[in-house]
């Protein structure tokens, strides 16, 4: 049977509310009392009802974080800069993976906000659909996303035009002519980095005068694996480029590299290779990878602020920070 706060108050001979101005550390407390309250609560392994109090406050001192998969490189960096934003708080965090299920997305949504599971939340790198966008809004939830923005909710992002601009234009100072692009997949409703740093390379290819050859450009995930077929299937149909802009990111970089290697294909030496994100193990490879640098700790501490001063008032209307790219260059291109 679980031990209540009544429970506590006649084990330290007191009154339920002082156990409950102890719990709160208030200072009008003499520190005898406290220290006999504290006592009793640490003797009878005694643990506040957090659910009930959410209640009574209306509120549950949680933030909710929602991404299709919490495995990447990317999303562990995000959530450790949430986390070294959060420990200073009283809110705890938890995940919901979606999986990629956009049904199950909803589901999720609807329970986070109707179950009042938490007070905010922060959604990575995916785009909710219209119906979720109106469940957000008529629950008038804080919400942040990440490597998005959306009218009518704030975001944190880098610019991927800019960044895979500056990636392409390395490449071709660098010499580099037959320039291919692994990319994400262009054709989704929430392909929008994708787009954007495929948009960014083509327009440095433009401006810069280089041709484009289709063939040698792959739509592919976010993977180590699919960086291996990428390349494998890229160079079996005859591709063979000089250079490479892994822009569906370093993961995938290093897959690609990793099967270049199993080909006989040297980098830098027959091809340069650059990535973007800037994960840990890009400086841990070697080659070690040349790459478009997001700011993603800093992405996820800045998504927690902006909750948090969304939940106290402090942010009125949806805001935006756009971070900027940073080219990291080192062996691979």
């Amino acid at each position: 049977m679980a031990v209540t706060l009544e429970d506590v108050a006649l084990q330290a001979g007191v009154s339920h509310t002082t156990v409950s101005l102890v719990l709160h550390n208030d200072k009008k407390i003499s520190g005898k009392t406290r220290e006999r309250v504290l006592a009793a609560i640490e003797q009878m392994n005694y643990h506040p009802n957090y659910n009930a109090r959410s209640l009574a406050k209306g509120k549950t001192s949680t933030i909710a974080i929602m991404a299709s998969f919490f495995s990447s490189f990317f999303a562990m960096d995000i959530i450790k800069g949430i986390e070294d934003e959060a420990v200073k708080t009283e809110y705890d965090l938890n995940q919901y993976s979606t999986r990629g299920d956009k049904e199950r997305e909803l589901k999720q949504v609807k329970s986070i906000l109707y179950g009042r599971r938490a007070d905010g939340i922060i959604i990575l790198s995916l785009q909710p659909e219209p119906e979720t966008l109106k469940e957000f809004k008529d629950a008038d939830m804080p919400v942040v996303i990440i490597e998005r923005s959306i009218d009518g909710l704030s975001s944190v992002r880098t610019d991927n035009v800019k960044g895979a601009y500056m990636a392409a234009e390395h490449l071709i100072k660098a010499g580099r002519k037959n320039i291919g692009i692994i990319h994400g997949h262009l054709d989704c409703y929430d392909c929008i980095n994708a787009k954007e740093r495929h948009f960014g390379f083509a327009k440095a290819m433009n401006d810069y005068g280089i041709r484009h050859d289709e063939n040698n450009s792959a739509g592919t995930g976010y993977e180590f694996d699919d960086g291996v077929i990428a390349c494998r299937e890229m160079f079996e149909r005859g591709a063979r480029p000089d250079a490479v802009f892994c822009a569906a990111g370093d993961t995938v970089a290093l897959g690609f590299m990793k099967e270049a290697r199993h080909l006989g294909i040297k980098v830098p030496g027959d091809i340069a290779v650059v990535g973007y994100d800037d994960i840990l193990a890009s400086s841990m490879v070697s080659p070690s990878i040349t790459t478009i640098r997001q700011p993603i700790i800093k992405m996820g501490r800045e998504a927690l602020s902006i909750i948090l001063r969304t939940i106290n008032n402090e942010i009125k209307e949806p805001i935006t920070t756009t971070f900027e790219p940073e080219l990291i260059v080192r062996e691979s291109a």
